[in-house]
C-alpha cells in the first residue's frame, strides 16, 4: 500500500546518498513527491536506515548543496524508496514547483536535518 502524498515527479538528477558516517555513495533521484523519493545507487540501505541525501543544485556547481534526511521506506529492483524525515521540505517543494515549469530549481539549503525520534 503506497503512502506517498502528492504527485511523483521525474527528475534524474544526481545525488550523494549517506548511509553511516564516512559512507557516502553516487546515486541518481529518479523522482520525487512531498513526502519522498526514489533513488537509484550503488548501495541498497536496510529498510528504516535512516540516510542523508545530497542535491547539488543542476547547472550551478558552485552553489551550496542541498541536504535532506530521510528514512529507507522500501527496497525494490529499481531503487529504494525514501521517506522525507520533514514531509514536503522547501527544497522539494521548489524542485516539484521548478519540474512543473521546466526547471529543475532548488531552494537555498539549510543545515542538515536531525531527526527527534
Amino acid at each position: 500500500m503506497e503512502h506517498r502524498w502528492g504527485e511523483r515527479m521525474a527528475m534524474g538528477i544526481p545525488v550523494r546518498v549517506t548511509v553511516q558516517p564516512l559512507s557516502a555513495h553516487e546515486g541518481r533521484l529518479v523522482n520525487v513527491s512531498m513526502s519522498g523519493a526514489l533513488i537509484q545507487a550503488d548501495v541498497a540501505p536496510r529498510v528504516l536506515s535512516r540516510v542523508q541525501v545530497r542535491i547539488q543544485p543542476p547547472g550551478q556547481p558552485l552553489a551550496q548543496p542541498t541536504v535532506l534526511t530521510a528514512y529507507v521506506v522500501r527496497r525494490s529492483a529499481a531503487g529504494f524508496g525514501i521517506e522525507w524525515c520533514e514531509f514536503a521540505p522547501r527544497e522539494v517543494f521548489a524542485m516539484l514547483n521548478g519540474a512543473g515549469s521546466g526547471a529543475a530549481a532548488i531552494a537555498p539549503a539549510r543545515a542538515p536535518l536531525t531527526a527527534t525520534r
